[in-house]
């Protein structure tokens, strides 16, 4: 009776357990959207199977429109198995709708004689790329249709650019689109002045009216130059930066100037012109007083500091100089009237054949005369002056040293006009010049 109920026990068992061997549950681990595009096969989808039997461990096969799977194997007691699938990226507006079928069986065990089999469906939803989604798919969308790609607006060209999918710029982008001339942007690795006036703008050299035309941006008399000023286009502009130091040949200096290091144009000690700052300190171009320099129009008694203190002059030496100044007046007197191409106004007289002017003769009867009366003017002071000089010389006492009068030899000269006392070598007096005999 007891062997009975235990086999009784273990025959319900095994069959509770046939009946519950395959009992798993599928979730679909599907995001609600995916980076594939419209027609491409995605393997981002995936699902987990779920052992729920006491006992039994089973193994699963999947299947899809785009592919399949098999032997996947999951433990028994809640034991739980990961796997990826394929599905194609179709539908409606970019929505795919499909279903996921597994199909598990038990593995053949002790416990577990017999295989079994169940097959369940799961349907899945996932959002996917399509043309026209609003968003640009370089992948398989252009700017325009190009081989293989499909146009979507969502690829349309930025500002500056142009569709060109096939263009030869190496900035074409992936949506097909390049720079181009045209756009106002200056792209110097493809375009010029000379390819490309309305980016670059007109090439230096060229007529303009105004900057805006030019590559440099200036319109400088009519023609473009990088610079606001052209340097040899005999303009100085000095109103906006050109100078004697960066264009010599249109702003050149002055001839008594020189430019600076600032290209400014100044004056300098050395030019040759007295400038008025320059007076007083510059020997090279002024002459003053006191430049240590004795000049033509400075003498001893204008400027001593340069041409020293003048000596003292001597009636005698006076004298003769005032002879030689008229002589030399008379002279040129002379000379000027015999070099006269002038026919004679006064009349003449004859003398000897010859005929000489009255003017002629009247000047050197006065020269004569005046040179006459000079002489016996000069002998009358000479006669005069030796008569006091006897005259003071009768009359001087010697007188020693003690203040006694002594006739003796010893006299001491004095001057016969100031009476001053004389050296004995002395020819005219120091104090009043009269010459000695």
């Amino acid at each position: 009776m007891k062997l009975q109920v235990i086999l009784f026990v273990l025959c319900i068992t095994l069959f509770s357990n046939l009946a519950w061997a395959l009992d798993y549950s599928v979730t679909i681990n599907s995001p609600l959207s995916v980076n594939a595009y419209e027609g491409e096969i995605s393997n981002q989808l995936s699902a987990t199977i779920k052992n729920n039997a006491g006992i039994c461990d089973i193994t699963c096969d999947w299947v899809t429109t785009a592919g399949q799977g098999t032997g996947i194997k999951i433990p028994h007691d809640g034991g739980t198995n990961t796997f990826n699938f394929d599905a194609k990226a179709e539908g409606s507006n970019g929505i795919a709708t499909s279903s996921l079928i597994i199909t598990c069986k038990r593995l053949t065990s002790i416990s577990c004689w017999t295989e079994g089999e169940q097959q369940t469906s799961y349907p899945y939803t996932f959002r996917y790329l399509w043309n026209s989604d609003g968003i640009c798919t370089p992948k398989k969308e252009k700017c325009d249709n190009y081989l293989s790609f499909v146009k979507d607006n969502a690829c349309s060209c930025s500002p500056g650019k142009e569709c060109k999918p096939n263009g030869g710029r190496t900035d074409l982008d992936e949506k097909g689109c390049q720079t181009y001339c045209g756009n106002k942007i200056i792209e110097k690795q493809y375009e010029n002045c000379n390819n490309c006036q309305d980016d670059i703008g007109k090439c230096d050299g060229t007529s303009c009216i105004q900057g805006s035309e030019c590559e440099g941006k200036h319109c400088v008399h009519n023609v473009c130059d990088p610079l606001p000023y052209r340097v040899g286009d005999s303009y100085c502009d000095r109103g906006v930066g050109e100078t004697c130091k960066n264009s010599g040949s249109d702003c050149a200096c002055e001839a008594n100037q020189r430019c600076s290091n600032s290209g400014v144009c100044e004056t300098f000690c050395g030019n040759g012109i007295c400038e008025t700052s320059e007076q007083g300190i510059c020997k090279a171009d002024c002459k003053w007083c006191g430049d240590s320099i004795c000049e033509s129009s400075e003498s001893c008694s204008s400027c001593d500091i340069d041409c020293g203190a003048c000596k003292k002059t001597t009636k005698e030496k006076e004298l003769q100089r005032n002879a030689q100044n008229t002589e030399k007046n008379l002279t040129k007197d002379i000379q000027s009237t015999n070099s006269s191409q002038q026919t004679p106004t006064h009349p003449t007289i004859i003398i000897f054949g010859k005929s000489y002017s009255t003017s002629l003769i009247i000047n050197i009867s006065v020269t004569v005369t005046l040179l006459l009366a000079l002489t016996l003017f000069l002998k009358y002071k000479y006669f005069r002056s030796k008569v006091r000089k006897d005259d003071k010389e009768k009359t001087t006492e010697p007188i020693n040293n003690k203040g006694n009068k002594e006739h003796n030899d010893l006299k001491i000269p004095r001057c016969g006009r100031c009476n001053k006392k004389l050296d004995e070598d002395s020819k005219f007096c120091h104090h009043c010049g009269h010459k000695l005999n």
